[in-house]
């Protein structure tokens, strides 16, 4: 059974034991709730725990071990106004068919009414504390790099790698070549360590999705699903348009595009 399989059966497994275990609350299933609350935290945390040292490691020695900065440079601003504008076609896809799909969904009041209560509060606050534009490109440089780990800003993270392995381009070879070294072997630790993290998915997917249903009930847990049907088909969808712009724009045979991606 392969990874992705095991996964869905834990979703599945997990649902229907958070079903049970908010219906016998009292007879043990509160228990149970407790027990998996934890165990899916600690899953989430070990996940995230791995994404921030993986990502700057990554960055730094994929800069850093370049032969032509400048040509990676134009290459990098290609990609990057490349990566622009298929988002906004993913977001003008997803704003044209999104609403109505679901709009089909039979959602009635009490159904609602769960919805908005799982987490409401802490997206109220978020959005009353929402930065100016421009200080969120003043965010955007960090002023301290380690405290933007510890606070998971993953955007200022970023330009810190870029701009740490660019600079590591223009160091004598030797110690160009120490740096690279490291950088990788901390990259390669990382996959390492999330692949052990991705292993035990099905246990941290089972223990979420008991936490879940036990706290919003069957009917909401059925909404999501197919919330997440519709998120599926649109996906689908673009991805279908990223097949069209390699084959057109980017003038690549369909399968020879398709063996890469796969």
């Amino acid at each position: 059974m392969s990874l992705t399989t095991r996964m869905l059966v834990a979703l599945v497994a997990g649902i229907a034991a958070g079903i049970v275990a908010a219906t016998f609350r009292e007879g043990g299933g509160g228990l149970v709730i407790a027990i998996a609350d934890p165990v899916g935290t600690i899953w989430i945390n070990a996940l995230r725990m791995t994404l921030i040292p993986l990502v700057v490691a990554m960055l730094v020695s994929v800069i850093a071990s370049v032969p032509d900065a400048r040509a990676t440079g134009r290459l990098g601003l290609r990609a990057f106004l490349i990566f622009v504008a298929f988002l906004c076609i993913a977001g003008v896809v997803s704003v044209v068919l999104g609403p109505p799909l679901l709009a089909l969904l039979p959602i009635d009041a009490s159904t609602t009414a769960a919805l908005q209560s799982v987490e409401a509060a802490a997206a109220v606050a978020n959005a009353a504390n929402m930065p100016t534009f421009a200080q969120t490109i003043i965010d955007n440089v960090p002023s301290n790099p380690i405290r933007a780990a510890a606070d998971g800003a993953m955007l200022p993270l970023v330009v810190f790698a870029v701009l740490l392995g660019a600079a590591a381009t223009r160091i004598p070879p030797a110690g160009r070549a120490v740096f690279v070294g490291f950088f990788r072997g901390l990259a390669d630790a990382m996959l390492v360590l999330v692949g052990w993290v991705i292993a035990i998915a099905p246990v941290g997917v089972f223990a979420l999705a008991i936490g879940l249903a036990a706290r919003i009930g069957l009917a909401t847990v059925g909404v999501i699903v197919s919330y997440i049907v519709i998120l599926t088909a649109i996906i689908i969808i673009v991805t279908v348009l990223l097949y069209v712009a390699a084959v057109v724009v980017g003038r690549v045979p369909l399968a020879a595009f398709a063996r890469a991606a796969a």
